[in-house]
C-alpha cells in the first residue's frame, strides 16, 4: 500500500492555536518568513532495497536460549541492551559486540510496563574518585525489582502494597532513591530505600483522584506526568507540588521535557507546549486523532518535535513533525512591558500508517509500516521525504545443508534514542536468534539548508566506515 499525502484539513491545522505574534511560520530553509500552512507532501515513489543495499551493515548475531519478548536501552546507560525472553529470563548484551554480559533467573511474569535504566555517580574508594552505579528498575506481577546492571544480581525486590499503572521512574541511589509510579487507585506513589535496614518502603504518596497511564518523567529534579482527568502535574522530589495544568481531555501520553519546555498530548487531539517550570501554556496544535504516546524529542533538533497521532474513524494515524520554536514576542501597544513567552508551532510534514520507530540517525528516522511491520522507511527528518524502504529479515541458523534461511522477523526492537547513538536495527526470529545491523555511513552536512544529503552507498559506507575498536570483555558475574 502506498503512503498517501494528507491534507492540512485532515491534520486539523485550521484549528491550530497560535499565540500573539505566531502568525509567521517556518520556511523550508528553516527561518521565520512566509506562511506555509500545509505540510510537505510525502512522495510515494520510493525504491525498495535489500538491507545489503542500505548503509546498515551486519554488526553481530547472537543465539539466545529462546525467543525475545522485549528489548530495552537507555541513553543513561549507553552501549547496553537488555532483553527479556519469552521464558522470562533477562539477558544483558553489549550493543557493539553482541557479547552476553549476564543472564538472570526467570522473573515471575513477562514485563508489560516500561522499565527504567538509570546511571548514578557514586563515590569511589579513593578521594575525588567516582564510579557508575547502573541499575534497572522493573515491575513483574506487582513486585518491584532493582537489578545491578554490571552483574545481573538482584539488589533488592519488594512486593508492592499497591498495583502500579505505570512503569517506574527512579531518581537517585540507595539513601537518596525515589521511585515514582502511578497506581490504579489514583495515587502517585514514591518508593524509597532505607539505608540502614536495607528495605524499601513507601516514602510518600499523593491522592490524585485519577489514574495515571503515562510513566512519570524526571528532568532536573522535577517529575511530570498526566492523568485521565485531563491534568498535567509537576512535583518536586520531596512531596511538593510545583504546578498543575488543565489539559481538557484525558492525558494518557507520557510527557516529553526539553530544556525549559514540556510537550504532551491528550485524547481530545490537542498537542501542548508548556513552560516546564511554571506550567503555563505557550502554544498548542489540534490534530485529527488522539495523542496517546510520548512525543519524540532529539538532542540535535532543538526546534522540532515528532508527534504520534492515533487513528480515529476514517482519519489516518501516523507521525507528524512539528516545528516548535521557543520565542519571546514584544507587546505592540506597550514596548516597555516584558515580552510574552510563546512557542511557535507548525506542522512540517505528516506520514500516515506508520506505527513504530526502530532506529534513528542524525539525518533519518526509520519507521515501520502499520500494515507491514517488517517494512522500514528511511524518512528524512527535515522534509519527511522517504528516500528508500527495505524489509527487515531474520536469518535462521544454518541447516544440515549449510544454508541459512531468511524470513519475516518474529521480533523487532522499537526504541527512542534521544542522542542517536545506537543507530541499529535489532531483529529476532521465533527461536531466539538476534541480529543487529548498524549504520556506519557517512553523513555529509547540508550546505544549502534545503536539499537533503544523499545516503551513502554500501561502497561509500564501507570505505568511510571507522575502524572497529576491540570489544571489551564481558563483565564477570559477581
Amino acid at each position: 500500500m502506498a503512503i498517501r499525502p494528507v491534507s492540512a484539513t485532515l491534520l486539523g491545522l485550521a484549528g491550530a492555536l497560535f499565540l500573539a505574534g505566531c502568525d509567521e511560520q517556518r520556511t523550508s530553509a528553516g527561518s521565520m518568513g512566509a506562511a506555509n500552512a500545509s505540510p510537505v507532501a510525502v512522495s510515494t515513489a520510493v525504491p525498495l532495497r535489500t538491507l545489503a543495499q542500505t548503509p546498515f551493515e551486519r554488526l553481530w548475531t547472537l543465539d539466545l536460549p529462546g525467543p525475545v519478548h522485549a528489548c530495552w536501552q537507555s541513553a543513561q546507560v549507553p552501549g547496553l541492551l537488555v532483553f527479556q525472553l519469552e521464558s522470562r529470563e533477562m539477558v544483558a548484551v553489549d550493543a557493539m559486540s553482541g557479547h552476553t554480559r549476564w543472564v538472570s533467573q526467570p522473573l515471575p511474569a513477562l514485563v508489560t510496563l516500561p522499565p527504567h535504566l538509570t546511571r548514578v555517580l557514586v563515590p569511589g574508594r579513593q578521594a575525588n574518585e567516582f564510579a557508575n552505579d547502573d541499575r534497572i528498575y522493573l515491575v513483574s506481577q506487582d513486585t518491584l525489582f532493582c537489578y545491578d546492571l554490571s552483574s545481573g544480581q538482584i539488589a533488592w525486590r519488594w512486593e508492592l502494597p499497591f498495583s502500579p499503572s505505570t512503569g517506574p521512574c527512579a531518581v537517585g541511589s540507595d539513601a537518596s532513591l525515589k521511585v515514582f509510579m502511578g497506581d490504579w487507585r489514583g495515587y502517585l506513589r514514591v518508593v524509597s530505600f532505607h539505608p540502614e535496614k536495607r528495605i524499601p518502603f513507601v516514602a510518600w504518596q499523593w491522592n490524585l483522584g485519577a489514574t495515571v497511564l503515562g510513566t512519570p518523567v524526571e528532568r532536573e529534579e522535577q517529575i511530570t506526568f498526566g492523568d485521565l482527568k485531563g491534568r498535567v502535574h509537576s512535583f518536586k522530589l520531596d512531596r511538593e507540588q510545583g504546578w498543575e495544568f488543565a489539559a481538557g481531555g484525558p492525558v494518557a501520553a507520557t510527557t516529553a521535557p526539553r530544556d525549559r519546555l514540556l510537550f504532551v498530548g491528550n485524547d481530545d487531539h490537542v498537542f501542548f507546549a508548556l513552560n516546564r517550570l511554571t506550567g503555563e501554556r505557550l502554544g498548542q496544535l489540534n490534530f485529527q486523532g488522539p495523542i496517546k504516546r510520548q512525543p519524540l524529542v532529539f538532542d540535535n533538533e532543538p526546534e522540532r518535535v515528532f508527534v504520534w497521532i492515533e487513528r480515529e474513524g476514517s482519519a489516518p494515524g501516523g507521525l507528524a513533525a512539528v516545528y516548535a520554536k521557543h520565542d519571546f514576542v514584544p507587546w505592540v501597544n506597550d514596548p516597555q512591558k516584558q515580552a510574552r513567552e510563546v512557542v511557535r508551532l507548525a506542522v512540517e510534514w505528516f506520514i500516515p500508517d506508520v506505527s513504530a520507530l526502530v532506529a534513528s540517525t542524525p539525518q533519518y528516522l526509520y519507521l515501520t509500516r502499520t500494515d507491514a511491520p517488517q517494512r522500514v522507511l528511511a524518512v528524512d527528518r527535515v522534509n519527511g521525504r522517504i528516500d528508500w524502504t527495505a524489509d527487515l529479515v531474520a536469518e535462521s541458523a544454518p541447516g544440515k545443508d549449510g544454508k541459512v534461511g531468511t524470513g519475516v522477523p518474529a521480533f523487532i526492537a522499537s526504541y527512542h534514542d534521544q542522542r542517536d547513538l545506537t543507530r541499529s536495527f535489532i531483529v529476532g526470529d521465533a527461536k531466539g536468534r538476534v541480529l543487529c545491523h548498524r549504520f556506519f555511513g557517512y553523513l555529509p552536512e547540508r550546505t544549502d539548508g534545503l536539499a537533503p544529503a544523499a545516503a551513502a552507498t554500501p561502497a561509500e559506507a564501507k570505505a568511510l566506515k571507522p575502524k572497529k575498536e576491540k570489544a571489551e570483555k564481558p563483565d564477570k558475574a559477581k
